[in-house]
């Protein structure tokens, strides 16, 4: 919707009458205050030819002189030129304001959008660090409880020996006190004595076979379970780091997503402010073409 002129020649007559009324010199910033406001150009040119009316219309008294009229018209240009002077260095201060808020603007823009990108990549980093934390964490519990049952299986093994083991010396006792029956009665038989003493004396020697192999596996069965003991506490101790190592990745990632909330919002200001600069310098621009217009 065009905006209404209010710096009408009818206007400016009127508030120049009423200035001259009140024994006011109908000066630009007067006759403007009558208005309530205009631009200057299109006021100084209406007053001009209001002014030059009234020195050419009948006198009432007495005739203006010639270089009082002379005077005025160069007051009035020098106020014309002083007024557009001032207000092209306005808009020109205004518009280098606009120019300088809008390159900041961009720049604060483009510098949150790089943080963004680095917090983002940042954010990446963190969640990969956790997933494979995460992932060593599962893998060492797998380990340990493979070495638990593995623990378990050996000494379920360890004990059937130990009970093996015993049948073993229990049997070997039993051919000790046979043979000890058998030289008693080779005293009646030696023949049958020799016999069954060389009988007796091959199952002992296997007897003592058996328990010596079974000593020699019991000792490389508790090596073993020395070994899984230690990769035990290996892997306990993983898992404990893992889990620090999981909770200190997790605290920097709700860091890194404040943070990155933060800049969006500081981001989404900086843009709300460039276009605020943007609109700003399109309404003076307009203005100033309008003023250009009018005169």
């Amino acid at each position: 919707m065009p905006k209404k002129q209010i710096a009408t020649p009818e206007a400016v007559a009127t508030a120049v009458e009423k200035l001259t009324a009140e024994n006011l010199e109908p000066t630009l910033e007067r006759v403007r205050a009558k208005l309530g406001g205009g631009s200057y150009t299109t006021i100084n040119r209406a007053l001009a030819g209001v002014m030059q009316a009234r020195q050419s219309g009948p006198a009432k008294i007495t005739e203006i002189p010639t270089d009082l009229i002379e005077i005025g018209q160069k007051a009035v240009a020098a106020i014309y030129t002083a007024v557009q002077r001032q207000t092209m260095a306005t808009i020109e201060s205004i518009e280098g304001d606009s120019r300088r808020q809008i390159e900041t603007a961009q720049a604060a823009r483009a510098e949150a959008s790089l943080e963004i990108e680095r917090l983002e990549s940042e954010l990446e980093s963190a969640a990969e660090e956790l997933e494979q934390t995460r992932h060593a964490a599962q893998e060492a519990i797998r380990r340990t409880e493979r070495a638990e049952a593995r623990i378990e299986g050996h000494q379920t093994e360890q004990q059937r020996l130990a009970r093996e083991l015993t049948a073993t010396k229990a049997e070997a006792d039993a051919s000790r006190t046979q043979a000890r029956e058998v030289e008693a009665l080779a005293r009646r038989s030696e023949q049958e004595s020799r016999q069954e003493i060389q009988t007796l004396q091959r199952s002992l020697a296997k007897a003592e076979a058996v328990l010596d192999a079974a000593a020699e596996r019991q000792q490389r069965e508790a090596t073993a379970m020395a070994q899984l003991r230690a990769e035990l506490a290996g892997s306990r101790e993983i898992v404990a780091t893992s889990a620090a190592r999981a909770e200190r990745a997790e605290a920097a990632l709700g860091v890194h997503e404040e943070a990155l909330r933060s800049l969006r919002i500081e981001l989404a200001q900086a843009r709300e402010a460039e276009n605020q600069a943007r609109t700003e310098a399109a309404e003076l621009r307009g203005q100033l073409r309008l003023q250009a217009a009018a005169a």
